[in-house]
């Protein structure tokens, strides 16, 4: 009895604090244990968290925020809207793998028109959609592949000094 009351009570008290915009959360006991805002969001993994509007958290321990968003790999964290990577499952949806999205900002513009901003793995490569602005570089620069050639309208300049490296041009 008691267990009901202070339930009871608790409810009340979150109810209340949201004032007239009340956030409902649910326990999704019937397929792993996972919390989910409002009817529209799915939480189907072990311990998943979906919340937003219309997003789903299928592997465990994942957490999906946003529009439209899926994360389907283990402990991943989708944010954003209509993301592409980890809306299936890379490597497996319930055991830690090296292979799968750690991290998404989904950047698509409806369900069937999917894209990401933003893309790290458990690995450590990460994928950038689009331009990277840096004022700097810490090192040497000799891990940064992929760079446009120098001269013309390359914002990358060799350098010439003892130390090595690359600098970016001050524009």
């Amino acid at each position: 009895m008691k267990t009901f009351i202070s339930l009871s009570a608790l409810f009340l008290s979150l109810s209340l604090t949201a004032q007239s915009n009340p956030a409902y959360w649910y326990l999704n006991d019937t397929s792993g244990n996972g919390f989910q805002s409002s009817i529209l969001n799915t939480a189907s993994g072990n311990l998943s968290l979906a919340t937003g509007f219309s997003t789903t958290a299928s592997g465990s321990l994942s957490t999906a925020m946003g529009f439209g968003t899926t994360s389907s790999d283990t402990a991943s964290l989708v944010v954003g809207q209509y993301n592409l990577a980890g809306e299936t499952v890379t490597s497996s949806a319930t055991e830690f793998s090296l292979d799968n999205t750690a991290f998404v900002i989904g950047n698509g513009i409806a369900n069937d028109a999917r894209s990401d901003a933003f893309k790290v793995m458990f690995n450590g490569d990460a994928t950038l959609a689009g331009s990277m602005t840096a004022t700097s570089f810490i090192g040497d620069g000799s891990q940064l592949t992929n760079l446009p050639s120098s001269g013309g309208d390359s914002p990358f300049s060799y350098n010439s000094n003892e130390a090595g490296g690359i600098e970016v041009a001050d524009y």
